[in-house]
């Protein structure tokens, strides 16, 4: 159909409107339109849900460290505010090779609430954390991906 190749593709070569004269009237098969953009709007709450919860558990993350370090001297709020000004400098900060400017920005937002053993602690379990963690899940996610499309007799690309 016409309208499920156009409403993917994010640089159609064709315009709808621009071909037929009577522009989205002379589609013969609107249902199928409407119910792809109906399901496009359910797909995209989902993901945008599951961003949230991502963000929010990014956001609590430096907080749930305190807290297991066994360090009380900031509140869920104060962490909140102190973690989005720690995520905002860290896009502002030069990096090379794309590592270190959240450790930097870590250590100068944290640093000034925490003793200077405390805030390395704490950064660097927020580092397992946030990084190497979800990497190693990453990880075993493909593995176990990869597996499960070997068994389903699809094709792995071949190694060049």
């Amino acid at each position: 159909m016409l309208c499920e190749e156009d409403s993917f593709n994010v640089f159609p070569d064709k315009n709808v409107r621009s071909e037929s004269p009577h522009g989205f009237d002379s589609i013969p098969d609107k249902g199928a339109c409407r119910t792809l953009q109906s399901t496009s709007v359910a797909h995209c709450a989902e993901i945008l849900a599951l961003q949230a919860v991502k963000l929010f558990g990014l956001f609590c993350l430096p907080y749930l460290c305190i807290r297991f370090m066994g360090l009380s001297p900031l509140g869920f709020w104060q962490v909140q505010l102190l973690t989005s000004l720690m995520l905002f400098l860290s896009n502002a900060l030069p990096n090379v090779a794309g590592m270190g400017s959240i450790e930097t920005a870590f250590l100068l937002v944290f640093g000034s609430f925490l003793e200077r053993g405390e805030v390395m602690s704490v950064m660097m379990l927020y580092r397992i954390a946030s990084y190497y963690v979800v990497f190693a899940a990453s990880a075993v996610g493909f593995f176990f991906a990869q597996r499960h499309l070997g068994q389903m007799g699809a094709e792995l690309p071949k190694e060049a």
